[in-house]
Parts: structure tokens; sequence; C-alpha cells
């Protein structure tokens, strides 16, 4: 479900309406089901396109996923933002679209 969830965030960067153009998160997420993703955020884009993360997102995997199901509200969410943090707010935003 992690892979699922992170490779969505770019449809759901697109149906929150938030901007993704040229922009990239890492996700760093920990625990069972965990690993380290560098995801493009603009829907339709390689995620080899070559875009530097401008945010690090940290967090525990069975929570991420807590969130993206809507079993847990992005507020609920214990995480380190490096960087960007209004990047990492929106792709919270955008991961629980995944559940619409």
């Amino acid at each position: 479900m992690t892979n699922a969830a992170v490779g969505a965030l770019p449809l759901g960067m697109l149906l929150a309406e938030l901007p993704s153009m040229g922009r990239a998160v890492r996700v760093v997420l920990t625990g069972a089901g965990g690993g380290s993703w560098i995801q493009t955020l603009e829907l339709g884009l390689a995620d080899d396109h070559g875009i530097a993360p401008s945010a690090t997102l940290l967090t525990d995997a069975v929570a991420f996923c807590r969130v993206a199901a809507k079993r847990m509200g992005a507020g609920e969410l214990e995480f380190r933002a490096i960087s960007d943090a209004g990047l990492v707010d929106d792709v919270l935003v955008a991961a629980a679209v995944f559940a619409a």
C-alpha cells in the first residue's frame, strides 16, 4: 500500500488543486512496509525526470497509510518535514485523496 499511496500523490495533488508543476518530494516511511521514494508531484511526469526534491517527509509507514486511507487525519500524523514544510503539508493533503 505504501508504494501505491506514494505513487498516487500526483493524482492527489491534481484533485486537491495543489501546485505540482516542477515539484518533487522525498518520502521516507519507516517500519514495516516502509521505504524511500523520490516522487514527482506533476501528473504524467516520470519519477526519473530529474527534478530534485524540494522537501522530505519522514514518518511511520503504517501511520502514513492510515492518512492515505482516511483512517487518521493528517493533523494527527507524527512526522518530520525537512526543507519546505508547506510542500509536506500539501503532500499530506494529496495523500488523503488516495482514498477518495
